[in-house]
């Protein structure tokens, strides 16, 4: 393991400047003709072996029941934060911890209480973070939950609620995607051990304001994917999926275990292209902090052709309990890209770990916050 400070401080400092510099020594299958993107880049250029964070927790709190289901790296003010989403047998939670020599938890807050106890996989894109919330008891109802993490954070009160019900595990929302790509924010929401992917959209300008609505865009059974075009045809049960986008497309980050219980990510392209007769359908069910505008609620999107590609995969070596399993995030600055694992509990004898590019623009403020060497 890694402990020299230095270098701790020059991995995490690519979460707020542009690199220029690549550095690749890892083994990645690829294939050929990839689209020109720094995402690609930048993912293929991971290291595997990670920085190791020891987890640090001072507050009172009972784990059991569950387990701790995704990793997030947040900006705010200068200083950098991981935020934790988990189950327990009796409530969601999510926790915030503070990144500099050690990972050091700071809050833990209810999300919601049982029987919508299991908070899965889940996604921070700019100030919002998006998060599925089942009952994984009777797994036929879930909730959506989008919050804004600025000055008006409020676990009691997210900007938005898409309502979830239908059949066994099928209704569920393991693992959560948000990003914003052109003029609409498109989030992906996996089921049950990601056997099928639902993707939503909602109009960027009505998405800032808070008063927008989600309509679902279409749906992808995983096992019928056409993959012949893959650089590899498998596709697991990923615990997380990310969602990036830039100039050259929108691209998907899947995180798990392999058939060999290899730690793995693997990168897909995903195309949207409107369907053959340009079917109008109306907004889900969802509840946005705002009252809605009539002009706002008659705004409709339609159905796409959606489809996947895996164009990369890599695997890693994970330190101190931290496990893909468990929880695994992205963090994308535009010129660079950050993988962070989690392990299953906050029990003091495990690490975070982070899988980044090094860069030497931070320092450690004398109680070992990381912030930006201005």
């Amino acid at each position: 393991m890694l402990t020299c400070p230095y270098y701790l401080l020059s991995i995490l400092a690519l979460l707020l400047v542009c690199m220029l510099n690549q550095v690749s020594s890892n083994e990645v299958v690829t294939v050929d003709n990839q689209p020109i993107s720094a995402i690609v880049d930048q993912f293929n250029n991971l290291p595997s072996q990670p920085m190791a964070l020891p987890l640090k927790r001072d507050l009172a709190f009972d784990e059991s029941g569950g387990h701790i289901q995704g990793i997030q790296l947040f900006l705010q003010d200068g200083e950098i934060s991981a935020f934790l989403a988990g189950s327990s047998k009796d409530a969601a939670y999510v926790a915030q911890v503070n990144l500099g020599k050690e990972a050091q938890v700071e809050t833990i807050d209810t999300l919601m209480l049982s029987p919508f106890r299991h908070a899965g996989g889940f996604q921070i894109y700019d100030h919002f973070l998006a998060v599925g919330i089942e009952d994984n008891y009777a797994r036929t109802t879930s909730k959506v939950m989008i919050y804004d993490l600025g000055v008006d954070k409020n676990w009691k009160k997210p900007v938005y609620t898409l309502e979830r019900n239908g059949p066994y595990e099928r209704s569920t929302a393991g693992a959560i995607g948000i990003t914003r790509y052109k003029d609409e924010f498109i989030l992906v929401v996996a089921d049950w051990n990601a056997r099928n992917l639902d993707f939503y959209s909602c109009p960027f300008v009505s998405f800032e304001k808070k008063t927008g609505h989600f309509t679902q865009i279409g749906s992808l059974e995983t096992a019928s994917m056409e993959r012949y075009s893959w650089s590899d045809t498998l596709w697991h049960s990923y615990q997380n999926i990310n969602l990036l986008a830039d100039e050259s497309g929108l691209y998907a980050i899947a995180m798990g275990r392999d058939l060999q219980d290899n730690q793995v990510a693997d990168l897909f392209t995903i195309t949207l292209e409107a369907s053959i007769g340009n079917q109008i359908i109306s907004p889900v069910e969802t509840e946005s902090l705002n009252q809605l505008t009539s002009l706002e609620l008659v705004n409709k999107f339609s159905p796409r052709e959606i489809s996947l590609n895996k164009i990369s995969t890599k695997q890693f070596q994970c330190q101190g309990g931290a496990d893909f399993r468990a929880g695994a995030g992205v963090f994308h600055s535009g010129s660079g890209l950050v993988l962070a694992a989690s392990p299953n509990h906050m029990d003091n004898l495990s690490s975070i770990n982070l899988f980044a590019i090094p860069a030497d623009l931070l320092i450690s403020t004398p109680i070992g916050t990381l912030r930006v060497n201005d």
